[in-house]
């Protein structure tokens, strides 16, 4: 190689590790250097993410070890306040992990095993009250007891999961604190008799399931107990079967409110899916339960409903 070919080389060399050196970057933000790129273009140490192109409205920040996200990573609403706090370990989510609402206030928190939740869980209503209360297994599915709550604190709903299914005794409450339904599961399914009770604590039906198929004829609807003077020392429970005479066929699905009736009624789709059933007065359903179906026809949600208001969503 002669002299100049040498030269043109030493050249070369000297050029790649100018480019390599160029490729080093960093910015100092308050006061603090960050979003540094090796000579590698690994990022390292702190880093900064930001809504703004001034650079002004911290959207992300954390630490990156070798390009890989460790430790706790926070989250920002553009008013400043905390969106979220994730763990993480070799760029997975893993540890700790909690979001917020944007006033400030706790949304959920958990632990998270960088696929699914493992563990204590919660969740919160915008107004920092606590609604679920629930437990994760190893495996990502909920064990153990579950709670759920209404804003005002009181328990809504009380059972305990197998493997992501409810499986016992689930009780479920008004938001007055009185029992509203009792019943007994197994691995998801209704198996026995669910009882459920008017907010005065009088039964108001009785009904049977067998492995999550509901029995109509051996199930019992009652009339709420009226309040009789002491000395007549008469009970005037009624028990109001589910017949015929009190089961309607809609003739417009999406439109059920054509319905008029009083007292106790089981209203039928088009299609004889159940769309609404319990007691009616002028056609507003009181008590009782409202189904929705999915395209495929199968329940997607249930609202239950006391004093003409929905007390309750199922989501299935």
């Amino acid at each position: 190689m002669g002299y100049a070919d040498k030269k043109l080389a030493l050249l070369f060399v000297l050029s790649l590790i100018a480019l390599k050196g160029m490729a080093q970057t960093d910015m100092v933000f308050r006061g603090e250097r960050i979003n540094v790129t090796d000579l590698d273009s690994m990022k390292q140490g702190r880093w900064y993410y930001f809504y703004d192109s001034l650079q002004t409205i911290v959207s992300c920040t954390g630490t990156y070890v070798d390009n890989k996200r460790q430790g706790i990573w926070t989250e920002y609403y553009r008013n400043g306040n905390k969106r979220s706090e994730i763990s993480y370990q070799d760029n997975h989510k893993y540890g700790l992990m909690k979001s917020f609402y944007e006033n400030g206030n706790l949304a959920e928190e958990g632990y998270w095993d960088g696929q699914h939740w493992v563990g204590g869980y919660k969740f919160y209503f915008s107004s920092g009250k606590i609604a679920y209360d629930w437990n994760y297994g190893d495996e990502g599915n909920r064990v153990g007891e579950q709670s759920y709550y209404y804003e005002n604190g009181q328990l809504m709903r009380l059972g305990t999961w197998v493997d992501g299914y409810a499986d016992g005794r689930v009780a479920e409450y008004y938001d007055s604190g009185n029992l509203r339904c009792e019943s007994q599961w197994k691995m998801g399914r209704v198996d026995g008799i669910m009882k459920e009770y008017y907010i005065s604590g009088s039964l108001s039906a009785s009904r049977v399931f067998r492995d999550g198929v509901y029995d109509e004829s051996a199930s019992r609807v009652y009339r709420d107990r009226v309040e009789l003077p002491a000395d007549t020392g008469k009970d005037t429970t009624q028990v109001v079967p589910v017949n015929p005479e009190n089961t309607i066929v809609l003739e417009q699905a999406d439109n059920p409110e054509l319905f008029t009736g009083t007292g106790y009624y089981k209203l039928l789709t088009p299609d004889r899916k159940v769309d609404r059933e319990g007691n009616f007065v002028n056609g507003t359903l009181m008590s009782g339960k409202r189904y929705y179906y999915n395209a495929s026809g199968k329940v997607i949600r249930i609202s239950e409903y006391e004093g003409g208001r929905v007390v309750n969503v199922i989501e299935k």
